[in-house]
């Protein structure tokens, strides 16, 4: 499991070695939703799967999977097979102090128990699973902060070039919309009088109105408020129908924006306006 370099490889891995070391009815794997910690999603299964499919979302609450996550052990319980109960181990996938999923076990017969050398071999096995899925995380987080890194050099230097803001915004929108994979970037600034702000620079889908010019109320703008006050990036994946972005329902419907991701522009540590990326299909923003 330690040589996998992707989830997939990982999950593949566990799956397909588990049930040639324990007798097993059911093995899952299950880690906690990044976007919604309140539910876990289903990484892999195998066995018998009839009425569970990988991607699927569980809650975490009043689950033996949530018991196991906050109290770090073994949670024993049942799974129920066409009517019948078979008994199942829920086992924390832990990364210093927090738990992260949980691996499961459902054994094959009613009146079967959990050997002790069984429990052994289980609690090994999610050990080394945590430890390869922390390392990948940790890989994925080098990896997308040096292609940050790579991006951001590469704007500074372009705009270095540059002595016209226009331009200079322009080549930002522009890597950014290359690099990060989204349909459309508009930069917005705040206006003098601090009740609106003006779309001053964009790259944009052909197939979507230009926005320059555009004027953007601050008043009742939760999404926006919330981004120039905390200062972090905020990402809305329900764009059209959230409340945070109701004074642009109208506008995000009619281009079909489906997730919108807005991040502050901190200029001289003073907040300037923001810089907003729109997706215009269901895939997620990563």
């Amino acid at each position: 499991v330690s040589r996998q370099l992707t989830l997939e490889d990982i999950v593949a891995t566990v799956m397909n070695q588990v049930t040639n070391i324990l007798e097993a009815r059911r093995i899952s794997l299950h880690i906690l939703d990044e976007a919604d910690e309140t539910t876990l999603r289903v990484m892999g299964v195998a066995g018998d799967v009839a009425d569970v499919a990988s991607g699927e979302r569980i809650p975490v609450e009043g689950t033996p999977m949530g018991e196991a996550l906050k109290s770090h052990q073994i949670v024993s319980g049942y799974f129920e097979f066409d009517g019948e109960r078979f008994p199942a181990y829920f086992v924390p996938l832990i990364s210093g102090e927090s738990s992260f999923g949980t691996f499961n076990l459902v054994l094959t017969q009613q009146d079967a128990q959990l050997k002790e050398n069984e429990r052994q071999i289980i609690l090994q096995i999610a050990s080394v699973l945590a430890a390869a899925l922390e390392n990948l995380r940790l890989f994925e987080q080098t990896r997308k902060r040096a292609e940050r890194e790579r991006l951001l050099n590469k704007i500074v230097t372009q705009v270095a070039a540059s002595l016209d803001l226009q331009h200079s915004l322009q080549i930002i929108v522009d890597e950014m919309a290359s690099t990060l994979n989204v349909d459309q970037v508009r930069v917005a600034l705040i206006q003098p009088d601090g009740k609106e702000m003006q779309v001053i620079a964009e790259y944009f889908d052909a197939n979507s109105p230009s926005a320059i010019g555009m004027k953007i109320p601050l008043e009742g703008n939760l999404l926006t408020q919330e981004v120039i006050q905390t200062r972090q990036m905020v990402v809305v994946e329900d764009a059209q129908t959230n409340p945070r972005t109701a004074p642009v329902h109208e506008m995000f419907r009619e281009q079909g924006i489906q997730t919108v991701v807005l991040l502050p522009l901190v200029v001289n540590d003073e907040v300037l306006g923001t810089i907003g990326l729109d997706i215009l299909d269901e895939r997620s923003f990563d």
